[in-house]
């Protein structure tokens, strides 16, 4: 499914195939599968995805069941869960949790709490909030 630059969605999408989103959403955005988001990709709600690249900008919660990469231009204003890595080159403003690896390039900038099993914080990277290095408990209801 692509989502082209210019198009507004007013609702949530959700999709059980690879995604491609270069519009704006104003809602959640639900993807069995890999999700992309372009330089002009505006979500304003929660993302839930497999794995997610981001190169715009993410105004909601955002949940990978394996990875989450942000490009050096992306923006995301919240908190960021991956089930396996994260990597950041953007910004985040807000707490990331993952239960495996947590990069931060030399471009990146993250205001808020990390929790990782592993953490790898290049030079030049900015890191405002605290660390938390241990197995990532799941809640099991």
């Amino acid at each position: 499914m692509t989502v082209p630059e210019g198009v507004i969605i007013d609702g949530s999408l959700i999709s059980n195939a690879e995604t491609e989103i270069a519009g704006r959403i104003d809602g959640d955005v639900t993807v069995e599968g890999n999700l992309l988001l372009e330089a002009s990709a505006l979500v304003s709600g929660n993302v839930k995805a497999s794995s997610c690249r981001v190169d715009g900008l993410v105004e909601g919660k955002m949940e990978c069941t394996q990875d989450v990469e942000l490009g050096e231009h992306g923006k995301l204003n919240a908190d960021v869960i991956a089930g396996k890595r994260v990597s950041i080159a953007g910004q985040v403003m807000g707490n990331i949790l993952s239960g495996g690896l947590v990069r931060l390039t030399a471009t990146s900038k993250v205001i808020g709490d990390i929790r990782a099993n592993s953490l790898i914080i290049e030079e030049g990277a900015l890191f405002n909030g605290s660390c938390t290095m241990r197995p990532v408990q799941r809640r099991t209801e």
